[in-house]
């Protein structure tokens, strides 16, 4: 009787520890979001550094006149009165 009561016993000391490392809420499950939360965590400083770069080229496009004008040359080739562009084809021996 005693030997059943040790095993029923040990069982359920196996059975709790299971449950504790595997179980929805468990070991595992914390080192789960452990992980996602380092990982959020990573992707929150990219977006707020992002952000933060956003808001200066905001700044410069709103109050600074050189900057526009440099942007607006170099994305939408636009150039000044009295200005001549040249616009010379790509070295496709470069390309080889």
């Amino acid at each position: 009787m005693r030997t059943l009561i040790r095993l029923l016993f040990s069982a359920a000391i196996i059975s709790v520890l299971v449950v504790t490392y595997r179980g929805k809420n468990g070991f595992e499950g914390l080192m789960r979001l452990n992980y996602s939360e380092r990982t959020l965590k990573r992707q929150e400083a990219t977006l707020l550094k992002e952000i933060r770069e956003l808001e200066h080229d905001i700044h410069r496009a709103t109050y600074d006149v050189d900057y526009l004008q440099n942007q607006a040359r170099e994305e939408l080739l636009v150039s000044s009165p009295n200005e001549i562009v040249y616009i010379f084809p790509e070295d496709r021996g470069a390309e080889r």
